[in-house]
Parts: structure tokens; sequence; C-alpha cells
């Protein structure tokens, strides 16, 4: 397939709460979206920027999706066969792993389009099935990671991962499970200052 046109957009998300790890605290999560565009078809991809945790921002990731994977994919274009072979295209030209991810995505959603298979197919898999996500509750206080926890359960969540690294984490482990009993699944993320 003849790939014809790239956009990026750089967009933010607005969190409700302010998110808090052990490494600090964000208010929006910036994010790219991204669209390829062939044979009158157009695939959809989006990546997002983790400059909390080290990691490059969204100006870098959007220039690199732009200079190092579009030329990239321009010299060969997507086989639906070899789609791997696209995106290692644009790795091999130094691209970080969030400017390969959105275009992985992008060529995926684009040559599922094309052939009539939704991407889980493409992917190798017999049948679609919903992941199961968590609920992430930020770092904080314990009447705080109770109300938060209380919230999420209402919405319908079983599973709750709880960020740690904070003086109380044992508090907030206890807290969790006080409210919401013993049927439900935590998961701790232990971040670590560095």
């Amino acid at each position: 397939m003849l790939l014809e046109e790239i956009e990026v957009i750089p967009y933010s998300l607005p969190f409700r709460e302010p998110y808090v790890t052990a490494r600090g605290e964000i208010h929006e999560r910036n994010l790219i979206l991204i669209r390829i565009r062939g044979e009158g078809l157009e695939g959809l991809g989006e990546t997002a920027a983790l400059s909390l945790r080290g990691g490059i921002g969204i100006d870098s990731i959007a220039a690199e999706i732009r200079e190092r994977c579009w030329p990239a994919l321009l010299d060969g274009g997507v086989d639906r066969n070899r789609i791997w072979s696209a995106v290692a295209r644009c790795r091999n030209r130094g691209a970080s792993a969030q400017a390969v991810a959105a275009v992985d995505i992008a060529l995926h959603d684009l040559v599922g389009r094309a052939s009539g298979d939704p991407v889980w197919r493409l992917l190798g898999a017999a049948e679609a099935n919903p992941v199961v996500c968590n609920a992430t509750l930020a770092a904080a206080n314990p009447a705080a990671t109770r109300l938060m926890a209380e919230d999420w359960r209402e919405q319908g969540f079983r599973t709750f991962k709880l960020k740690m690294g904070l003086a109380g984490d044992v508090t907030q482990v206890a807290t969790v499970r006080q409210a919401l009993g013993p049927d439900i699944a935590i998961r701790v993320d232990c971040n670590a200052r560095g």
C-alpha cells in the first residue's frame, strides 16, 4: 500500500484530579494523535509522552514521527503481511518507542481498513476479548484514598492499582483493603526516586 500523507496532532487531556506519584504531580496527559493516509483510507494511531518518568516530551515525539518515521515509511510503503517491516524502518532511523508505537497502531489500523479485517485478527487473535482495566489511585492521604477507591468501585472497577513511594504506603494499602473488602484485587506500583 502506498502512503500519501501523515498528520501529527499533539493534544492534552486534563485530569479531573491531579495524578500524584513519588516522581511528581501531573494535571494533564500529553498525547499525540497521528493520521496516516493512503489509497483513500486513513489509519489512526496514538501515543503518550511519559516525561514525568524521564521520557522525552511531546514536541520531540512529534518531530521524530515527522522527521524520522514518515521518510522511512515513504521509502517502502506498507505491505499487509509485513507491517512489522515498515515499523522496523521507523525504529531503525532512531525513533523513540513512543513514536514507533503511534506509527505501529496507525499502520495496523490502515491495513485493517484496507483489508476489511479488524486489527485483532491482523495480530493473530482468534477473537476479540475485552481488556479488564484497573483503577489507578494517586498517592494521597487515607481519607482521600478511601473516597477515590469508593468512587472507582461504584463505577465498576474490581482491581485497584495504588501508587507507592511516599510516606504512608502501608496505610494507603490498608485503607483500600478496609474500604473495599477482601474480594477486590490490589496492585502496588512502587516508584523510586532517582
